[in-house]
């Protein structure tokens, strides 16, 4: 059985050779990628010269004027993948002209590609994201409360120290983040989150223009909890800590 985490899942829709191969390379270093367009061929060349590097990419032929064959796309996607983290619409279609030149056929033909497609694509990815996202919130919240602890006496958590207005403190809490939800969405548009080990993001960012806020969880010796923490650190692992820090 392979134990390999899993890898997030990019689709890049119009994978021609400009922009889209690009973005698919890139995408492929860290992403499994399913890349759509018209050209079988091409897209069988384009995936096996990525597969040489040992990236995972699913190659799908598909008319994106066509809702039925992207939602047929999508469907292999998510078996073969799962569901996309990332959705990248480079498909364009154009002919120039004057309103007197262009056909309706044509403007619509156009439309189709540019828009509909790319709407009919999200409408896809759309429900998993903000699934995920309101996963993350609830992660994230019962991290930060003490809801993701195994509750135990004397633990804050579950302290009656805690209690006030008829509730705990941990639900009071809770309920007025539900009700600032839109600011921490706006605060985290341009964070970027990294889940790698500490000491490898401070050898990557250390310079003499960052701060790093840091809050390990304490050494074994100072608590009588060995539960406190989803992911705890041995004494070597704080001591490889001080010597990053310092």
């Amino acid at each position: 059985m392979d134990n390999q985490p899993k890898k997030p899942v990019a689709v890049v829709i119009g994978a021609g050779p400009g922009l889209g191969a690009s973005l698919i390379r890139r995408f492929a270093k860290t992403y499994s990628v399913a890349m759509l367009a018209r050209k079988a061929r091409y897209l069988a060349a384009l995936a096996g010269e990525i597969q040489q590097s040992g990236a995972a990419v699913q190659e799908l032929t598909c008319d994106v004027s066509d809702r039925t064959q992207i939602a047929a796309a999508f469907r292999a996607i998510r078996e073969e993948l799962g569901d996309p983290e990332v959705l990248l619409y480079n498909a364009g279609s154009g002919v120039f002209g004057t309103i007197t030149e262009i056909t309706p056929d044509q403007y619509e033909a156009d439309w189709r590609v540019n828009s509909f497609g790319a709407f009919v694509a999200a409408k896809e990815v759309a429900p998993a994201m903000i699934a995920r996202s309101r996963r993350f919130f609830v992660r994230a919240r019962q991290v930060r409360t003490g809801l993701a602890q195994t509750a135990s006496l004397g633990r804050w958590a579950n302290c009656k120290d805690t209690t006030r207005a008829g509730m705990s403190g941990v639900v009071s809490r809770w309920l007025r983040r539900i009700e600032t939800l839109p600011e921490i969405a706006i605060r985290l548009l341009r964070v970027q989150i990294k889940n790698r080990p500490a000491n490898e993001m401070i050898r990557l960012y250390d310079s003499e223009r960052i701060l790093f806020y840091c809050d390990p969880p304490y050494p074994h010796e100072t608590r009588g909890d060995s539960k406190a923490y989803g992911f705890e650190m041995t004494d070597e692992d704080h001591r490889k800590a001080r010597q990053a820090f310092s």
